[in-house]
This record gives C-alpha cells, structure tokens and sequence, in this order.
C-alpha cells in the first residue's frame, strides 16, 4: 500500500513538473492588457467592461469564485486559471461566469466536485463533468472524480485540451460519434487509463493528447480519423493494440514514440 501511494504521490509530482514543460495554452489576451490583482485574483477587464479571472492565489479546500471581484462583474476564467491549486476539493462557479478557457482547473489535484446552478445559461455539470454548452465542449474531468470507466454524452462535439489531464481513476473511455476533436493533451498522464474507444467521428487527435498513458493497452480508431497529432502517443510503452487506419493522412512528429512496434 505505501509503494502504490508513494508511486501516486510521485506521479502527481511529475504531472506538476510536466505542465511546466508542455506548450503554454493559446491565451486571448495580449501584452498591452493590464492586469490586476484583488483579493488573491489576478484579472483583466475584457472589452464590455467584465473581468476576466487568470490566476487564483488562495489556498481553500472549497472554492466558491466570486461573480463580483473589485467591483467588476466576472464572466470568464482563463486557460489554467486555477491550475496545480492543490488544496482545492470543490469549486462553484456562479452564473455570470459564461466562457471558460483551456480547462481552468487542469490538474487541480484533489478536485473532487464542480458545482453550478442548474439554470447557468452557458455551463452544465453532468455526472460530476463539467461542459461548456455553446460550444459543445467536455471542459473539465476533475482530477480526484472517482469514475473508472466513462462514455462522454452523445451531444458533446469536443474533448477540450487538458480535460482529463492526470485524472487518477478513470480506466476506461467511450468516445461517441458525435465527438470531432480530441483536444492538445486531453488525456495526458490518465496513470491508470487502459483501453480507448473511438466510435467513429472524431477527425482530429490533437498533440500529446494521450501522452505518458502508461497504462494504455488499447486505442481502437475509427476510419473518420485523418489527423494524429505531435506525441499523441509519447510513452505509451504497453500499448500492444493500436490499429490506424488507412483514413489518417498526417501524422505528427513523434506520435508513437515509445510506443511497441
């Protein structure tokens, strides 16, 4: 038991560490934008006169963000805006929070639970998974959601970047149809994800997405892929079931590196 905790502890450590080394997520915003900080938040106000939160500084287990900070009302998290905040146990969004980045949460440790109301205009929760709904995108599977095996909801178009990112349960995904996009390292580091099942819609598998899935034993591709993305497969080492079919016409650097030949 000390040995599995001590290799899940490291394993946290690593991801940590790997952040840091992955492509920093595209941000909207630019040089010439001021940023201020109140109450432990770094924001900017966007063009409508709302702030937009991009870091959070505190250390609380739960997290409820405020739809007013400094007199501004919030409407959008940043990519990673609370990123590897490693005490944080539940969050609330509140309803004037209506656009989300790259997932703002990507390896929150010990995320259990994502709460928003059931009448937010823009953002659901479904089985403990949080989704933007205007763009039709899986946003964020909390680290610590004690689900083994999952099917992503039939009207979901997109698995965000960085959605599962270091999830420590999940074992096994269903991927429907109606799913387009497979996000930049939407599985990265899944320690204990073993088998992928692509139903057939997904076009484009984006860089690193399924990168240092050691465990990963079986990806089945559907015929509507046509692009493998940069490492999409880095470090898979047991991943002995992998068939591409003839549909996939580009290929990225390093796609199946490490991979059993």
């Amino acid at each position: 038991m000390r040995s599995v905790r001590l290799r899940a502890c490291l394993a946290g450590i690593f991801a940590c560490l790997l952040l840091l080394l992955l492509p920093s997520p595209v941000s909207a915003e630019t040089p010439s934008e001021e940023i201020r900080s109140f109450g432990g938040y770094d924001y900017i106000l966007l063009e409508d006169g709302t702030a937009k939160i991009l870091r959070h500084s505190g250390g609380e287990k739960e997290l409820g963000i405020p739809s007013v900070l400094d007199g501004y009302t919030v409407t959008a998290l940043g990519d990673g805006a609370f990123q590897n905040a490693g005490s944080i146990e539940s969050i609330t969004i509140p309803d004037s929070v209506v656009d989300l980045g790259i997932n703002p949460f990507s390896s929150c440790s010990r995320l259990k639970e994502i709460f928003v109301s059931p009448a937010h205009p823009t953002l659901v929760v479904e089985e403990g998974v949080l989704f933007s709904k205007p763009d039709s995108r899986l946003v964020c599977f909390p680290v610590e959601l004690f689900t083994n095996y999952y099917t992503v909801p039939g009207w979901v178009r997109e698995i965000g970047s960085r959605a599962f990112f270091n999830s420590e349960h999940l074992v096994s995904i269903t991927i429907p149809e109606s799913v387009k996009l497979i996000g930049e390292s939407a599985f990265s580091v899944c320690s204990y994800l073993e088998k992928v099942n692509i139903l057939g819609g997904v076009t484009k598998i984006g860089d690193y997405a399924f990168h240092l899935c050691e465990r990963l034993l079986s990806v089945k591709l559907a015929d509507s892929v046509t692009e493998i993305g940069r490492y999409a497969f880095l470090g898979c080492r047991k991943l002995n079931d992998l068939t591409i079919p003839q549909s996939v016409t580009d290929i990225g650097e390093g796609a199946f590196l490490q991979v059993p030949r």
